[in-house]
């Protein structure tokens, strides 16, 4: 009987206790045992009840991340995010698990989020380094969907706003023509990019995708590829064209407006020769302007004049960074770059270079894992401050009421409030 009583007991408690415990709170405790397969449908269950809905779509789409189910993750992330956009661990786990899918637009916009929502310096610092190498990763995707759709049917449509600015050829007379080749495409693109009539290609996306076509130098600049590069990168426009410097240090230019559409080449008005290489870049620029019916004025004007540099050496430097970047060689591209800033430090272009080239070379060794691990200690830590603050605010909120008779102040005692003080501790 003793024992029948003392079963009964324990029925009772274990059913109590039980009542006491939500789906959402058993889902959470079998996620932390890494027994993903039996949380979720407690996860499942507690959304069906409309109980900490957006709490149980965040761990159940951390869960699919565990089970390496990126889909499914981030389509229960997102609407974690969009019932609570300051959630900085649903918007975590949504931005990897859009990485993990190849959705890298979406992630890039989402990694960018999470960074507003964080406080912590060094996580910060960690996510800006992913960014770069999401960029590369998006770009790298980019190259392989066009290549594999040349024979599709859509392969021939083009975008009438975009616009490919070729490598330029550059005849022998300078130390390092592949150096001066890169860095000029560099300057004209930049200044190219700042007017808004126009999507200019980024250098990057056309170096990418003549690796992956496997194209030598030669074959680069073959008037053939040259077409063949823009209808991949889907422009109308490609500029392209050669700089001759002689030996007495005189630069002549011949450049050419490619039409994809109509396969018509228009020439590019430039001066016949130019004695310094900075100022026919510039030239370059608003010659490629002036064929598009563009005719810059004020401000943007003024941008365009601006040079980024005036050195030489600072120009063959950065030129070889862009160099060794193309080889994926992060570290020399770095040192490149530093080097370039040495040689004129006001060489903003460079500057932004050499701060990819690091995020890139910190990117290549991240360990996402460990990432994962110090944002959500950061936000355990931060939630126990919430918890503690809060527990604080109630406890040392209370009301002082004025002395009674009893507690007359005695002489030299500072005077008594005369109205009720309230002290509030917020968080």
């Amino acid at each position: 009987m003793k024992l029948e009583k003392c079963g009964i007991i324990v029925y009772i408690l274990v059913f109590i206790l039980g009542c006491g415990v939500s789906n959402y709170d058993r889902g959470v405790v079998f996620l932390e045992q890494e027994e993903f397969d039996t949380a979720i449908p407690y996860f499942e269950a507690a959304i069906d009840s409309g109980v900490n809905i957006a709490d149980a779509h965040r761990e159940l789409g951390i869960t699919y991340y565990k089970k390496e189910m990126a889909q499914q993750a981030a389509n229960h992330l997102r609407i974690a995010v969009s019932n609570n956009r300051k959630d900085s661990r649903a918007t975590f786990f949504l931005a990897i698990a859009l990485e993990e899918n190849g959705d890298f637009d979406e992630a890039l916009d989402t990694y960018r989020k999470f960074i507003t929502l964080n406080s912590s310096q060094s996580i910060r610092q960690d996510i800006r380094s992913r960014l770069a190498l999401i960029k590369d990763k998006r770009d790298n995707q980019i190259v392989q969907e066009v290549v594999a759709e040349e024979l599709g049917v859509s392969f021939n449509k083009v975008q009438d706003n975009r616009i490919v600015v070729h490598y330029l050829e550059v005849t022998p007379g300078s130390v390092d023509p592949i150096a001066l080749q890169k860095s000029l495409t560099g300057l004209l693109i930049s200044d190219l990019a700042k007017v808004d009539q126009h999507n200019i290609v980024r250098r990057n996306l056309l170096q990418k995708l003549i690796n992956v076509i496997d194209l030598d130098q030669d074959a680069v600049l073959n008037t053939k590829n040259v077409k063949r590069i823009g209808h991949l990168l889907h422009a109308k426009h490609v500029v392209s064209g050669k700089i001759e410097e002689s030996s007495d240090g005189v630069f002549r230019s011949n450049l050419f407006l490619n039409n994809i559409d109509s396969n018509e080449v228009q020439p590019i008005g430039t001066p016949e020769e130019e004695n310094d290489l900075f100022e026919l870049q510039k030239v370059l620029v608003f010659g490629i302007l002036e064929s598009l019916g563009i005719q810059p004025v004020g401000t943007l004007k003024k941008a365009l004049l601006k040079k980024e540099t005036e050195n030489m050496s600072a120009l063959i430097l950065f030129g070889q960074g862009l160099d060794s970047v193309d080889r994926s060689d992060y570290t020399t591209a770095a040192k490149l770059f530093r080097d370039a800033l040495s040689e004129d430090p006001n060489f903003e272009l460079a500057k932004k270079s050499l701060n990819e080239a690091e995020a890139l070379e910190i990117a290549r060794s991240q360990d996402l894992s460990l990432i994962e691990t110090n944002v959500v200690r950061r936000i355990k830590s931060q939630s126990a401050i919430h918890d503690r603050f809060r527990h604080m605010d109630s406890a040392l909120t209370r009301e002082f009421a004025p002395p009674s008779a009893a507690d007359a102040t005695l002489e030299g005692d500072a005077p008594p409030p005369k109205t009720s003080i309230t002290i509030t501790v917020k968080q």
